[in-house]
C-alpha cells in the first residue's frame, strides 16, 4: 500500500516482540522513535504487537515463517501479554490478510471513529465501511467477554448488544497437529417474528457498566456428560500446549 498514515502520538506506545525461533522465546524490540510499525513487517518474522490503548494483542505471521514458528508464537504470546498486567485479547493475523484494526494500529490505514456511522461516499456505496465497523465492534465485544469468567457448567449461546444478536462460537483450529481455540461472534441472520419471548432453556446474564446495560448473554446449562467432555478437552489442550 503506497499511502501511510501517522499514528496518534497521544496514545500509549505499542510494545513489539519478535519471535526468536532458536531460543524459543519472544524478544522485545527496542524501537527508535522514528521507526514506523509497518516497517517491521518482514515476511520472515513472527511479531507480537501489544496495544494497551485498545486492550488488544496481535500475533502477526510473515508469509515465509514456518508452521512451527506459527504454533510457537501462539503458545508463547499469552505469557508475554500477561507480563504487561493488562487484559488484552490476542488475535493471529497473516501477512497480506490483515484486518482493518491491525492496519490502523501499524499505520497502514487511517483511523475511523467507530462510534459514528461514516458519511456516505457520493461515488462509492458505504457497504465496505459498514462491514469494517461491524468487525471492529465484534472485536470489542469479544474483549469484554474475555474478561468475564464463565463457569464450565454453562455454555454461552447468544450475545445481545443493543439491537444486535450474535451467536457465540468457539472454533478449534488445528496447527501442526496441535489445537488452538478461537472465539467467534456470528451475527444472527434468521428472521425472528415480532413478539415477546421467554427463554426457558437459557439463563440470562447481564453485564452492567457505569450503571448501563452493556450486554446480555444467554447461557445454556451443560449436561453432566457435556461438563465431563469439556473438562477432558480443556485438559488435553493444556497438556498439548505444554508438551510442544
Amino acid at each position: 500500500m503506497s499511502k501511510k498514515f501517522e499514528i496518534n502520538k497521544d496514545k500509549k506506545p505499542v510494545s513489539v516482540y519478535q519471535l526468536n525461533d532458536e531460543l524459543g522465546e519472544f524478544e522485545e524490540l527496542d524501537l527508535d522513535p522514528g521507526v514506523k510499525l509497518y516497517e517491521l513487517l518482514d515476511p520472515t518474522f513472527s511479531l507480537l504487537f501489544l496495544d494497551p490503548n485498545n486492550f488488544k494483542g496481535w500475533i502477526w505471521q510473515g508469509s515465509e515463517v514456518s508452521t512451527r514458528m506459527k504454533f510457537l508464537s501462539a503458545k508463547l504470546a499469552p505469557s508475554v501479554r500477561d507480563r504487561h498486567g493488562t487484559a488484552m485479547r490476542l488475535t493471529t493475523v497473516d501477512d497480506d490478510n490483515e484486518p482493518m484494526a491491525f492496519k490502523i494500529l501499524v499505520g497502514l490505514q487511517e483511523e475511523v471513529n467507530i462510534d459514528e456511522e461514516p458519511e456516505p461516499d457520493p461515488i462509492r456505496p458505504p457497504v465496505i465501511d459498514k462491514e469494517i465497523l461491524d468487525l471492529m465492534k465484534s472485536e470489542k465485544i469479544l474483549l469484554v467477554l474475555a474478561k468475564t469468567k464463565l463457569p464450565i457448567e454453562y455454555k454461552r449461546e447468544l450475545v445481545i448488544v443493543k439491537d444486535k444478536v450474535f451467536k457465540y462460537k468457539v472454533q478449534d483450529i488445528h496447527v501442526n497437529g496441535h489445537v488452538i481455540q478461537e472465539e467467534q461472534l456470528i451475527p444472527l441472520t434468521e428472521s425472528v417474528p415480532d413478539g415477546s419471548y421467554t427463554f426457558d432453556d437459557y439463563i440470562p446474564r447481564v453485564l452492567m457498566s457505569y450503571n448501563n446495560l452493556a450486554l446480555l448473554e444467554l447461557l445454556r446449562p451443560r449436561t453432566p456428560q457435556e461438563i465431563e467432555m469439556e473438562r477432558r478437552k480443556s485438559a488435553y489442550i493444556d497438556s498439548d500446549s505444554m508438551n510442544f
